[in-house]
């Protein structure tokens, strides 16, 4: 096979595996799943049991990514409890242990203190937090967070610089062409104008789409912000120096920027990937770490989703189906392509290269 032939083929293969044409920052609101914190209570002795899980019900029952767990230090062996950072300290005062999600990789906690009212409220929620849900909710692409130093010039440089970058960005910048509201789509799974579709393509909620950059300024010493800012030490937080965090979805979160790294390069290039076609739909293989609010995003966007007529083919074989009912455009089996763009992408370059090496081997021990 000629080289020519080859790249042919290989570039066929690719475009099988196109990039959906939701924004990134669409895509990881309508689709992928938030990662769950870890706040762990330790307390000693079992009469203390009933009232530690009275004081921390908030925990349980707020609508967050977060999963609680109750530990007796008295019931630990001895190996468990040397696992356990400082536990001689947890005596007659309950002691609460906040953890990053298990994809971080960061065993220590993020933030650790007595379990009491005040750290519970903060743990769960912050008035920040609250902006920031309100703002993806309304269209945001992506809402930024400007931590500051403290230093009041700084801060005020930082946050004109932004805004300035972030305007640039914006007017240069637009939706993708090809992504289909999902009162678009027929019953056949076409759009009106009979034109086959990728429902990975269809958005799956009427939130407004469209290119808006929010900024929030975050002092570190506000006292309801303590633990949220705790938690964006992660993302560049131990930064003497303000720091712009970009987040967008479900309150995913990438890497911060110093303002001393703030162009029109650094700034550019998040948002560009941010509003570009989502090339991997596997959340995991994209950057970021997801913050901890107090929403329960799938019941909250349920209300907000479209439902698509879609009418499945009979079964060859088995008779004449029955009309299916209305189906949501969020079903995971909603897609029209038998396999997933990121395995056909990943098996096509697979297969591309195979070829490759084998025509090279094979033409090295002809000459």
């Amino acid at each position: 096979m000629r080289p020519i032939a080859i790249i042919s083929l290989l570039l066929a293969l690719i475009s099988i595996g196109d990039a959906c044409k939701v924004p990134v920052f669409r895509y990881a609101l309508e689709r992928w799943e938030s990662d769950a914190y870890r706040a762990v209570v330790l307390y000693r002795g079992a009469d203390q049991k009933s009232s530690i899980e009275a004081l921390a019900a908030p925990l349980i029952e707020a609508p967050a990514n977060l999963d609680v767990e109750f530990l007796d230090v008295e019931d630990l062996t001895e190996e468990q409890q040397w696992q356990i950072d400082d536990i001689d300290e947890v005596g007659t005062e309950p002691q609460l242990r906040l953890h990053y999600p298990h994809g971080s990789n960061i065993e220590a906690p993020l933030w650790e203190g007595p379990l009491n009212k005040t750290s519970v409220s903060g743990v769960i929620d912050s008035p920040i937090r609250k902006q920031l849900v309100e703002a993806i909710l309304q269209g945001s692409s992506t809402t930024w967070i400007l931590l500051q130093s403290g230093d009041a010039d700084q801060d005020a440089a930082a946050e004109a610089r932004l805004r300035t970058l972030l305007d640039t960005a914006s007017a240069n910048l637009s939706i993708p062409e090809g992504v289909v509201h999902a009162k678009e789509v027929t019953a056949e799974g076409t759009t009106k104008d009979g034109q086959p579709l990728e429902m990975d393509d269809v958005l799956r909620t009427e939130i407004p789409l469209k290119i808006h950059f929010p900024i929030f300024t975050l002092s570190r010493e506000a006292p309801d912000e303590l633990i949220f800012v705790k938690m964006l030490e992660h993302f560049g937080g131990h930064s003497e120096e303000p720091v712009a965090i970009p987040v967008f979805g479900r309150g995913r979160a990438l890497e911060g920027i110093p303002a001393s790294a703030l162009s029109e390069a650094s700034i550019s290039g998040a948002c560009d990937y941010l509003c570009g076609e989502c090339s991997c739909q596997v959340k995991d293989q994209n950057p970021g770490l997801d913050l901890l609010l107090a929403l329960d995003w799938n019941t909250k966007l349920e209300g907000t989703s479209f439902i698509v007529e879609r009418a499945l083919p009979a079964l060859s074989g088995f008779g004449v189906a029955e009309p299916a009912g209305p189906q949501r455009a969020s079903s995971p089996g909603a897609s029209r392509s038998p396999l997933p763009k990121a395995l056909v992408l990943t098996l096509g370059g697979i297969l591309a290269i195979t070829l490759l090496g084998t025509y090279l081997i094979a033409r090295r021990q002809s000459l």
